[in-house]
């Protein structure tokens, strides 16, 4: 049996019109979440480049209490 694209790979898990980088970017905000460094997690999409992970494929977050609490207290819609 040969190697399956990229395509049949996404229909086979039931996710056939998903890009896959949006496996990737999932994979890498999984391992940030869980504490890997972006160097490790660079070598595991196989990117040379820590930065290129953390531009492309890692989630962008926060960790401000002060940008929560402006968030927080901005007036609420009319």
């Amino acid at each position: 049996m040969g190697r399956l694209s990229r395509a049949e790979a996404r229909a086979r898990l039931g996710f056939p019109t998903v890009p896959t980088h949006s496996f990737r970017k999932t994979v890498a905000t999984a391992l940030d979440r869980a504490g890997l460094s972006a160097r490790d997690i660079a070598e595991c999409l196989g990117h040379e480049n820590p930065s290129v992970t953390q531009d492309v494929h890692m989630a962008k977050r926060s960790n401000s209490t002060r940008a929560a609490a402006a968030v927080g207290a901005a007036p609420e819609p009319r």
